[in-house]
């Protein structure tokens, strides 16, 4: 039952999103939605722990999300500033036009700046693995890569 409710609940969400509702929305309610499945159908008693109940399941439901949110964008927006830190930081002393002098000699022998690109994107999935801010993430390969590959005859676009 629990299986057939969460396939329903994605495929709406998944199909709304992709007829151009507000994916936000549609996302809130449906993760609204499971949380109070999982609580008719007996998987929780409670959204938050006793102390920060509101006493009512709905508000529950909705501090749950603050406290999480809360949480987690104060996480996001250390982990950006210390990526744009250093992102900043290697441009001012120099060592990301360092980087691209030291990396242009064997990276400029590969016949195609296209290859290069497609390289880039491995090892910038691989590094979101240890970065998980996506901006912060950019903001490290404008400063590394960038200037890299616009060397090596990629179009900045």
């Amino acid at each position: 039952m629990n299986l057939l409710v969460c396939l329903l609940v994605i495929a709406i969400t998944g199909t709304l999103v992709i007829k151009k509702f507000k994916a936000q929305t549609v996302l809130l309610l449906g993760g609204l939605i499971m949380m109070f499945a999982a609580y008719l159908l007996g998987y929780t008693t409670s959204f938050v722990e006793a102390k920060k109940a509101t006493g009512v399941l709905f508000f529950d439901a909705f501090e749950f999300i603050n406290i999480t949110t809360a949480k987690d964008a104060a996480n996001l927006g250390l982990m950006i500033m210390t990526c744009t830190g250093f992102a900043k930081y290697m441009d001012h002393i120099g060592a990301s036009s360092r980087l691209v002098v030291t990396a242009i000699k064997p990276l400029g022998k590969m016949k195609s700046a296209y290859l290069v690109m497609a390289l880039t994107f491995i090892l910038n999935m691989f590094m979101s693995l240890v970065i998980p801010s996506a901006s912060g993430l950019a903001m490290l390969m404008m400063v590394t890569i960038f200037p890299i590959l616009v060397r090596l005859g990629v179009s900045p676009v």
